[in-house]
């Protein structure tokens, strides 16, 4: 008796460590309503054809944890990949795989979902990508290690991605798989929600220029006919405005505001800079996908960065790639852009202010 009271007590001293959870592809538990897929065997074994869409455990419950799976890519160009927090179909967390990039430095892409807007073209760079090297037509196994605020992906064995900043707010939600233009075969899913601890320190940001613009106020989403007409008047009053503070490289994600219930996106972007006296002041900004700029009710600047757009291998990305003087007068000066988002993937805007005397944002 002593003794089974010693290992009882011994047991006791020791968390339980959370099993994984499998979740085969014939489960209930699975939604796969915005999906088309048909189960089968591929490669040896019971697997699930994803061909477009995405499926998802709304029960998952998932904050933290491991998700592991198996994939098979064909050699193709296509956008597969895990989904997880995931609120509703317009916001969650997305890394996927490229595999027409196989070998290059984007052959991987993270990307938070905020209110039906990507955004691919807001963080694109080396920080969010891994130039992984893909064997098609046979299983590679994918682990993702979900902490409070980053995560780790790794896929075949090779050198894991770190995503230092997820960008979503920590919200348990459910997982999934998703892909576009391209099927994958997928199997043995399972996962683990549980507590996690990052061994990595969090990482520092990089320093943005000095004069960059912090927070903007953002309107909702709107007809772009409408948002021109609304800067046009230098007069804002009936507008709802809403902070946005900016994110990675200075940027502010516009979806975070700017959600619309007709799809419309397109949305104004407003500043308010104070003058002592007449001035002149430099002005660097970048946008995604299109912009006009107004000064105090005046169109002063217009400019197309989508897709494509300055060359066949330009993706859109935001940086600050225009520059405008601003003829400031004396008092409050009301710039506003109205940025509209025509190819998707990123609907953003950033800015520097450079240091001009006496001229200072609200």
């Amino acid at each position: 008796m002593r003794l089974a009271i010693l290992i009882l007590g011994l047991l006791g001293a020791f968390p339980v460590l959370a099993q994984p959870v499998a979740a085969p592809f014939d489960s209930p538990r699975w939604d796969m309503s915005a999906a088309r897929v048909e189960r089968g065997v591929h490669l040896g074994r019971p697997a699930l054809r994803l061909q477009a869409g995405m499926i998802v455990l709304p029960d998952a419950d998932f904050r933290t944890g491991v998700i592991e799976f198996d994939i098979a890519l064909p050699r193709s160009r296509g956008f597969s990949g895990v989904v997880f927090r995931g609120q509703d179909a317009a916001n969650y967390e997305n890394v996927y795989f490229r595999p027409h990039q196989s070998g290059n430095p984007d052959a991987s892409q993270y990307q938070p979902v905020i209110n039906g807007s990507t955004a691919w073209q807001i963080l694109y760079g080396e920080a969010w990508s891994r130039p992984w090297t893909y064997r098609f037509d046979a299983w590679m196994p994918v682990r993702v290690e979900v902490y409070e605020d980053s995560a780790l992906v790794s896929i075949d064995g090779q050198p894991p991605l770190h995503i230092g900043d997820l960008l979503r707010e920590p919200q348990a939600g459910f997982i999934g798989l998703s892909t576009s233009f391209a099927e994958a075969w997928v199997s043995d899913f399972r996962y683990e929600a549980r507590p996690m601890a990052d061994p990595r320190p969090r990482e520092a940001a990089p320093a943005d220029p000095d004069g960059t613009v912090r927070v903007w106020q953002v309107s909702q989403g709107m007809a772009e006919a409408e948002a021109l007409a609304l800067a046009a008047t230098d007069d804002l009053s009936a507008v709802r405005f809403t902070p946005v503070e900016v994110e990675a490289r200075g940027i502010a994600n516009l979806a975070r505001a700017s959600a619309s219930p007709d799809g419309s996106r397109s949305a104004l972007a407003r500043l308010t800079l104070y003058a002592d006296r007449p001035a002149q002041a430099p002005f660097r900004f970048g946008f995604s996908d299109k912009a006009s700029v107004f000064l105090n009710g005046r169109l002063i600047y217009r400019g197309d960065d989508t897709y494509g757009s300055r060359d066949y291998r330009f993706l859109g990305t935001v940086g600050l790639y225009d520059t405008l003087l601003l003829d400031l007068r004396p008092g409050a000066n009301e710039l506003v852009l109205v940025v509209s988002d025509e190819f998707g993937g990123g609907w953003a805007v950033a800015g520097v202010l450079e240091p001009t005397p006496g001229v200072r944002l609200r």
